[in-house]
């Protein structure tokens, strides 16, 4: 045998493994740090749910599930008074790593212009102001042009009045506790991220007792089965009448069950979210 031939072959059969083990420990290393992420986006997300009591009457649940490791969908609630609750589902615009860090990015902002506007204002805030103030600073040095369709309202819990905006964002569901389903269909403003200086306008629908309000991403009805056919509004539509008097969890479990059964072992093209809340004052 040639010598000199044999050890160019062994040398770069070395060489091979040497870089196929490296790539083998930067996938485990990176799949390490995606499902870490991933946790840490997860964690940022509300998961403990107010329980009902007279002061306080609202039953909520809410689901977030990326379509990647890490995804750009967002919910949060919290009460901004005793009587005033906060609640929110956004959509950033692209996936992965950059449109969590969005997310992320917008959810503080949220949470930081209410709290800040309770604490400085002299007047309570709406979700118009609260979106300008947000829209303003996520346009700062938004070079990727990423933006966010939001949908945010104030539940005055002593009325029923649901005060709102919608930027961009698919029409949520009002479940009456009638039997009724209806969807809150006010043309869309502007997504959050676009223009610097877009002006929101806050607008009202009063609950009655018992009604319900079903928010979502479009990763719901454009789920897609292996066949390439949407899961589409109309289905959607159909399977909230079948849980109009459902408990807030039960209605997300049921919508999820029938989005799962439906896309089958199709690959997941986008995140899903959605929140569920009900209104259930004291009857006096």
């Amino acid at each position: 045998f040639n010598a000199t031939l044999l050890r160019a072959r062994v040398g770069a059969s070395l060489e091979n493994k040497r870089l196929r083990d490296e790539v083998r420990a930067s996938l485990v290393r990176l799949e390490n740090e995606l499902n870490a992420a991933r946790m840490l986006q997860l964690g940022m997300l509300p998961t403990t749910f107010p329980v009902w009591s007279a002061e306080r009457p609202v039953q909520i649940h809410a689901l977030m599930e990326p379509a990647r490791e890490v995804g750009g969908d967002l919910y949060d609630f919290f009460y901004v008074s005793d009587s005033v609750f906060c609640f929110l589902v956004g959509d950033v615009s692209g996936k992965g790593a950059p449109a969590a860090m969005f997310m992320a990015r917008t959810r503080s902002l949220v949470r930081m212009a209410v709290v800040l506007w309770q604490r400085l204002g002299t007047e309570d805030a709406s979700p118009a102001q609260i979106a300008e103030a947000v829209n303003h600073e996520l346009c700062q040095d938004n070079r990727d042009r990423m933006f966010v369709t939001l949908f945010l309202g104030f539940l005055d819990t002593k009325s029923g009045v649901l005060a709102y905006i919608n930027a961009g964002h698919p029409a949520p569901h009002v479940l009456r506790g009638s039997g009724g389903i209806e969807r809150i269909n006010v043309k869309p403003e502007a997504p959050l991220g676009v223009r610097r200086d877009t002006a929101y306008q806050s607008r009202t629908v009063t609950l009655q007792p018992e009604d319900a309000v079903f928010v979502c991403t479009d990763g719901v009805a454009e789920a897609m089965n292996v066949g390439g056919e949407l899961y589409t509004d109309r289905r959607l539509d159909a399977d909230l009448r079948a849980v109009c008097a459902a408990a807030p969890a039960d209605m997300i479990r049921n919508v999820k069950e029938h989005v799962d059964g439906f896309s089958g072992a199709a690959p997941k093209a986008d995140d899903i979210t959605m929140l569920a809340l009900r209104w259930q004052p004291v009857q006096r």
